[in-house]
């Protein structure tokens, strides 16, 4: 690394406004270096010694005749020299530099408008101050004056960069002002000033209005201004009744969607959770609960487009906006966004089954809070998480199909494909082993699935021995891997049969019945369903019947759980079937899993057994009192746990 100083010392006094002389290649150099040796400490390179020793050159390079050139190509080359001096943490040796530049910018309009790369340079300005101006960086902090403070003003209160593709500018701008606030006290009164102007110059709750009523409540709900009292919690409130003015309550509460979509754009996506749901419980045959776990209810926040998540949800939940939606386990809450074909190759669709996939996971297979335990460490479960939500995406009413969006995506790599080895040791910072990951669930579901339900079984009890062993196993084992290869060049090569979930809301205005006792009839027609028990599941708004019972299949010499669960899932299938072709139109929308399959030994012959359950929708119903504990009583006696129940 210090050759590479050396060379830059040796060509920034000739530095002409161009690349002629590979000075991005060089930057480039320490970029990766720290980059690299972030991660890889053994690195033999010492940081600070590097550090130091490029001051001069880069101090060489900013006092070049041709350094604030507007040029394009200046600046690519402004972009990374930037970008090595945050990087390499010398951004206060630079800071006059920094300065001149900011007022190059200001003085000329058209340098932004004209040219991209000068636009991207002042993007890495704007990253150096977000990790410079920080407690942690005393030297930039003690050079910070007045002048930065007037530039930054300057860009924030300019209304022309008020447009969609320019207020970025704008924000970073008054976030820089935020972070000055935060950490030199004794600029407070005059950046306080700053962002008063701020109000006063943008639309109400615009992006800029927001993050300046953030930086005026950072230490207290509510600021006196010379404009008047303002209060972070009411503008919440306000925000929120603006952007997501509906609030939908689903199966009794225990869904919640706050969102500015109408109820018939909600409801297709209600009902493709339900898909996803029944599958994952055929998966995993157990319907209780982790141990310790709280994640009865799922709160969902859906923004009706891309722009509002990126403007508002920053500011009404601390969080960032780099992804296309997430699920807090802690929280209990799902965030995500409408978004157009251009914006996402994946649909809103699509997304929620993934993250609902999250829910699931954390609520009935991981114990503790996601990234808490032990079994997160060095991110072991990053491709399982992943893989499984991706996997689960392709939930339909009976089946779980690989998806034709990620396929797609394994075609376009071509020979660049991931291995089975690769997929069990990916990392968070790249996208690519999402459809692998995803894919090969499919691969384990269709051809290995009592291996697939080992992996959950021991992340279920803990077992994270078990659990890394067969992991080991997986990715040494190289006949899988040819085996995972052959079976993605067979979706390859069917691609085109392939689709995508789109799931349709049944019309809840015209269902058949609303009346459980109708639905149990039509079950008990059915040889499966002969002995089921039906009830109302959910009231309200989407009114929900379910129906259970038991499945039993034939005797064998040994204990076959593969065979078992096959069988199971043909005839839940089966009867889903049977019912949809009734006539009774509530049956089409209807979902059904199955509970852990147990043998029942007699002689040398083991039986195996399993609970089934199937819900559906009906027509809506109003909430009843509850009169009738004997009749819960003898529901509860119905179910293995509840055997000997009371209820009073």
């Amino acid at each position: 690394m210090l050759e590479v100083v050396n060379r830059l010392n040796d060509l920034a006094p000739f530095y002409n406004g161009n690349n002629d002389l590979n000075f991005i290649q060089l930057f480039r150099m320490f970029w990766a270096g720290y980059y690299v040796k972030h991660s890889h400490p053994s690195l033999p390179f010492d940081t600070n010694q590097i550090s130091q020793a490029l001051v001069t050159p880069m101090q060489i390079f900013a006092s070049s005749a041709h350094f604030l050139d507007g040029t394009n190509d200046a600046g690519k080359v402004l972009e990374f020299f930037f970008t090595v001096a945050d990087s390499t943490k010398i951004g206060h040796t630079i800071y006059p530099r920094i300065l001149s530049f900011l007022e190059a910018t200001i003085n000329d309009p058209q340098r932004l408008r004209n040219n991209l790369s000068q636009a991207i340079a002042l993007n890495a300005v704007f990253r150096l101050f977000q990790r410079h101006i920080h407690s942690n960086s005393n030297e930039f902090l003690t050079m910070i004056d007045y002048r930065l403070i007037s530039k930054l003003r300057r860009l924030a209160l300019d209304t022309s960069l008020n447009t969609d593709s320019q207020v970025w500018i704008i924000n970073n701008a008054i976030f820089g002002l935020d972070r000055i606030y935060e950490y030199l006290p004794s600029f407070q009164p005059v950046i306080a000033s700053v962002m008063t102007d701020v109000l006063e110059t943008y639309p109400y709750i615009s992006e800029p209005y927001l993050l300046g009523i953030k930086a005026l409540t950072r230490h207290s709900d509510c600021a006196n201004l010379r404009i008047g009292r303002i209060c972070l919690s009411d503008i919440k409130e306000t925000v929120k009744k603006a952007v997501l003015s509906n609030t939908y309550y689903f199966d009794d509460k225990t869904q919640i969607v706050h969102t500015a979509l109408s109820i018939d754009e909600i409801q297709p996506l209600y009902h493709a959770l339900k898909q996803v749901e029944s599958q994952f419980f055929r998966l995993i045959g157990i319907h209780a609960p982790v141990s310790g776990d709280t994640t009865d209810s799922i709160t969902m926040y859906v923004y009706k487009s891309r722009k509002d998540y990126e403007t508002f949800h920053p500011f009404l939940f601390d969080l960032s906006t780099d992804n296309g939606g997430i699920y807090i386990e802690r929280d209990k809450t799902l965030y995500t966004y409408q978004r157009t074909p251009a914006e996402s190759i994946y649909t809103l669709e699509e997304l929620l089954r993934h993250e609902y996939s999250h829910y699931l996971v954390g609520r009935f297979i991981i114990p503790g809070l996601w990234s808490q335990t032990s079994a997160h460490d060095n991110e072991r479960l990053t491709w399982f998480e992943e893989g499984i939500a991706e996997f689960l995406t392709g939930s339909s009413s009976r089946e779980i199909h690989p998806r034709k969006s990620l396929i797609s995506e394994i075609k376009r790599d071509g020979s660049s494909r991931m291995d089975v080895s690769k997929i069990l040791t990916a990392r968070y910072g790249d996208f690519k082993f999402y459809r692998y990951s995803g894919n090969f669930f499919n691969y384990l579901y269709t051809y290995k699935k009592d291996t697939l339900k080992d992996l959950i079984s021991a992340l279920r009890d803990s077992n994270i021995q078990t659990f890394d062993f067969l992991i080991d196993q997986m990715s040494h084992d190289t006949g899988l891997n040819t085996s995972f290869q052959a079976y993605l060049d067979y979706l390859v090569s069917n691609v085109d049969n392939l689709t995508d979930p789109s799931t349709p809301a049944p019309d809840l205005a015209n269902l058949s019945t609303n009346d459980p006792k109708v639905i149990r009839s039509f079950f008990r027609k059915t040889e499966t369903g002969l002995k089921a028990k039906c009830t109302t599941a959910a009231f309200g708004l989407n009114s929900r019947f379910s129906c259970r019972g038991l499945i039993f299949g034939n005797a064998t010499y040994s204990p076959d759980w593969n065979s078992a669960w096959s069988d199971f899932n043909s005839r839940i299938n089966d009867l889903m079937s049977t019912l949809e072709s009734s006539g009774v139109n509530n049956f089409q929308s209807m979902n059904c899993r199955i509970g852990e399959i147990r043998f029942d030994k007699h002689l040398n012959l083991f039986r195996p057994f399993t609970i089934y359950s199937c819900e559906g929708p009906l027509a809506y119903r109003s909430r009843i009192s509850y009169r009738h504990p004997q009749r819960g009583q003898t529901d509860f006696r119905n179910t293995r746990i509840g055997i000997h129940s009371t209820c009073f």
